[in-house]
C-alpha cells in the first residue's frame, strides 16, 4: 500500500509534515508514501525507512501544464499508489492531481482554512482565535483516506550520530543556542540592530549558531561571526543535511516565524519564536512548543495584528510594530527557557 504525497512549497510548511509521517507510520507498519517536494527539503526525511521522496526543483517550468503532465506521467510509471494526499492545494498540486483523478485515483487535498485565516487577518470584525494548527490539518487528509494520525502521541527519534565536526565547538561551560535571524518576508524581519543586541550579549557565555539567510543576509552573518568570537555561520561551515545534525544537539533555537523554528520543535528542542505581521493564531506556530515561547508584539498598540499569515503585506510599519519586542524581552524569556 503506497500513498503518493504532493507538498513543495515554502519549507516551513514541509517542515510541518515531519510529525505527521512520524504519527503515521508509527500506526501504520504496512503503508508506503513517495512525497514529492523540493530538493532542499529531502534531508529532513532521512529517518523515514518506508518514505521515498522524489526530488523536484520547482521552478516557473513546473507550472506549465506539460511540464505537469511530464511530472504525472513519471511518478505513474514509477508505483502503484492507492490514492493521492495533495498537501499543497496550489494550482501546480491541484494540476497534477487532477491529471492523478482523470486517471481515477482517489484525491484529498488540505483544507487550507483560508476562510478562517481572512477573518484572522483582515482588519474590520476580525474574529481572533486560534486556528487549527497546520500539523492538525495534514493529518486529516490521511485520516479522509483512512489512516488514523495520532500526531498528539508523537515520538522522537533518537538523536543523529554526533558529527566530528561539530567537536570543535564542544565547551562544557556553554550552551549551544541555535539562531534563525532571517526571514523572506519582509513583515517577520526583526530589526538588525536589535538582533545584533540579541547575538551580542548571549555569545558571551554561550555559543550562538546562525542558520539560514540567503546571500545578503549570509554576509551580515559572516559580520557577526568576525566580530564576535562565540558565533558561527553554520552555512559556512556544515551543509544542510549537517546543520539539520545539528540542531537535536542545540539547547534552545531562536527563530522568527520560519522553518528553523519547525526545524528545532521537530528536533525536541526548545523553541522561542518571534512574530510580526503573522501570528501564532494562525495554525503555524513550532508543533508541540509551548505558547508562552511565542513574542508577539503587543496587540494592545496594535490591534489590527496580525495583517498577515505569510507576513508579505505591504504598507505597515514594522519598525514601530517591533518596537513592542525588545532585546531585552527577547533575551528574558530566553534566559528563562534556558534555565
Amino acid at each position: 500500500m503506497r500513498i503518493l504525497v504532493l507538498c513543495f512549497s515554502a519549507l516551513e510548511d514541509i517542515a510541518m509534515t515531519v510529525p505527521v509521517f512520524r504519527a503515521l507510520f508509527e500506526a501504520h507498519p504496512e503503508l508506503q508514501v513517495s512525497l514529492v517536494t523540493s530538493t532542499k527539503a529531502q534531508p529532513m526525511f532521512k529517518e523515514f525507512k518506508r518514505l521515498q521522496v522524489v526530488p523536484i526543483v520547482f521552478n516557473a517550468k513546473h507550472w506549465e501544464w506539460k511540464a505537469l503532465f511530464q511530472l504525472f506521467r513519471e511518478l505513474k510509471a514509477q508505483n502503484k499508489y492507492t490514492a493521492v494526499a495533495d498537501l499543497q492545494r496550489g494550482l501546480s498540486s491541484f494540476a497534477l492531481g487532477g491529471f492523478f483523478q482523470l486517471s481515477g485515483y482517489r484525491v484529498v487535498r488540505v483544507n487550507n482554512g483560508r476562510k478562517e485565516q481572512k477573518a484572522l487577518t483582515r482588519s474590520q470584525k476580525k474574529i481572533f482565535k486560534p486556528l487549527t494548527h497546520t500539523v492538525f490539518r495534514y493529518a486529516t487528509v490521511f485520516q479522509k483516506l483512512g489512516f488514523e494520525v495520532p500526531v498528539a502521541d508523537t515520538f522522537f527519534p533518537s538523536k543523529p550520530q554526533f558529527h566530528p565536526k561539530f567537536t570543535k565547538w564542544e565547551n562544557p561551560q556553554q550552551r549551544w543556542i541555535g539562531m534563525a535571524p532571517f526571514a523572506v518576508e519582509l513583515g517577520k524581519r526583526y530589526p538588525l540592530d536589535q538582533m545584533q543586541k540579541v547575538i551580542a550579549y548571549l555569545q558571551q557565555k554561550h555559543r550562538i549558531f546562525l542558520f539560514g539567510g540567503e546571500t545578503e543576509e549570509k554576509k551580515q552573518c559572516i559580520v557577526w561571526a568576525k566580530a564576535f568570537p562565540n558565533v558561527v555561520v553554520v552555512e559556512e561551515e556544515l551543509n544542510f543535511e549537517e546543520s539539520l545534525d545539528l540542531i537535536p544537539y542545540l539547547d534552545l533555537m531562536i527563530s522568527l516565524d520560519t522553518a528553523y523554528g519547525h526545524m528545532g520543535a521537530n528536533a525536541q528542542v526548545p523553541v522561542v519564536s518571534i512574530w510580526g505581521q503573522t501570528h501564532p493564531y494562525g495554525g503555524s506556530a513550532p508543533f508541540g512548543q509551548s505558547d508562552k515561547n511565542a513574542l508577539v508584539p503587543d496587540r494592545k498598540q496594535f490591534p489590527e495584528l496580525p495583517v498577515s499569515v505569510d507576513g508579505n503585506k505591504k504598507g505597515v510599519d514594522m519598525g514601530a510594530i517591533f518596537k513592542t519586542i525588545p532585546p531585552k524581552k527577547i533575551l528574558e524569556k530566553i534566559l528563562e527557557v534556558l534555565d
